[in-house]
């Protein structure tokens, strides 16, 4: 049974829930903001022999035609610190989150290293499937755990992230886990020193021009945003 707070909605229009505006058609959808609710509507996929597809924010998504199945919008929110040590950060980010609005608020809180991720389309939950990367840095490094839910038995898991198969633009969540899972949640280690990786030819030349002589997680954040704002939308 669905809860109360949580509608279905049947032969769903996709267009406005990707970013090309692709036509296509859902056999049914439902936004879910909670793990108990995406057991709930996992279940209720199960009873009606439809399969699942999470849908995040819809971008790097090509709809080939209607999907017959239940099409889960994950809204879920939230950011906690979970460990602090030293000169780093342990923090859980709901999948549902924005990715560059959580490199804005690690940058914020003084939490670095994703800054050359600055601007990357997608939500948090998306972004360890394809191992996002840019200007010299990949997401790999700094998960150390997933939260998933199974989809065949609704049962919540963890995955470490050297079990991930992490490779370029690569993980098993794009092969043998495909389909398999939901990821709810991302554990990220972060550093508190600021320490910058700079030397991708494209942002070194960006901050040269600039004038940019004291390189600062600021800086390189900045200098990103607008190299990637002549190429890509806002997100």
């Amino acid at each position: 049974m669905l809860s109360a707070l949580m509608h279905v909605l049947h032969s769903e229009s996709l267009q406005c829930y990707n970013t090309l505006a692709l036509q296509a058609q859902a056999r049914a959808l439902v936004r879910v903001s909670s793990a108990e609710q995406l057991q709930q509507a996992l279940a209720w996929a199960a009873g009606r022999g439809l399969a699942v597809v999470p849908l995040g924010e819809g971008s790097n998504v090509v709809f080939a035609g209607d999907l017959d199945a239940l099409v889960l919008r994950l809204d879920t929110r939230g950011i906690d610190v979970l460990e602090e040590s030293g000169d780093s950060v342990v923090l859980r980010v709901a999948a549902g989150e924005n990715w560059h609005r959580f490199v804005q608020w690690s940058l914020r809180h003084g939490f670095y290293g994703l800054e050359n991720l600055a601007l990357i389309p997608g939500t948090v939950g998306a972004a360890p499937v394809q191992n996002i990367g840019a200007y010299g840095v990949e997401l790999a490094p700094f998960i150390r755990r997933l939260h998933c839910i199974e989809v065949a038995s609704g049962e919540v898991c963890t995955v470490l992230g050297s079990a991930c198969g992490f490779g370029y633009r690569d993980s098993v969540f794009k092969h043998e886990r495909r389909d398999r899972f939901v990821i709810t949640g991302v554990e990220i280690e972060l550093s508190r020193r600021g320490r910058v990786q700079a030397d991708y030819p494209t942002l070194a030349q960006a901050l040269a021009d600039r004038g940019i002589r004291r390189l600062t997680p600021q800086a390189v954040f900045d200098a990103v945003v607008d190299i990637r704002r002549t190429k890509l939308p806002d997100p």
